[in-house]
């Protein structure tokens, strides 16, 4: 099954509300400073322009890196993945915390629209989406 930005959405719900700052809190979810970028306007459309081609809201950091054979480099993949995050931005793995838990954590699992994932499925299933274009 190809992964649409749909799939992204849900993926990235999840793991903010596995965060620990969202422990407790009540959806719709918006971390500061950026809230739920993924998620922008509630047209489907627009967020996915706004993902696609925009800059994380209140950091100014390009989203995504859409240069062919690049995605994988993107910012939001990149700082969920790396555990050492954005480190030339000064900026952490994410969720922020304090904590995580990180996709890279062992035993991290998240529900995504009610599947359990684990870390490694989640990692997987953006970078499937980043590496076949991006489907809307």
């Amino acid at each position: 099954m190809a992964i649409v930005f749909a799939d992204v959405q849900n993926l990235l719900d999840a793991i903010l509300a596995k965060s620990t700052w969202a422990q407790g809190a009540h959806p719709p979810l918006h971390p500061q400073p950026h809230g739920a970028f993924w998620r922008q306007t509630g047209d489907y459309d627009q967020d996915y322009s706004l993902f696609t081609t925009g800059e994380v809201p209140n950091v100014g950091i390009p989203i995504m890196n859409t240069s062919v054979g690049q995605g994988l480099q993107s910012n939001f993949y990149v700082i969920l993945t790396n555990p050492n995050g954005l480190a030339d931005d000064g900026i952490p793995q994410m969720p922020g915390g304090p904590g995580g838990p990180y996709l890279t954590d062992s035993g991290y699992e998240a529900d995504v629209a009610g599947t359990t994932m684990t870390g490694q499925q989640i990692q997987e299933a953006l970078a499937s989406w980043l590496t076949n274009g991006f489907p809307k």
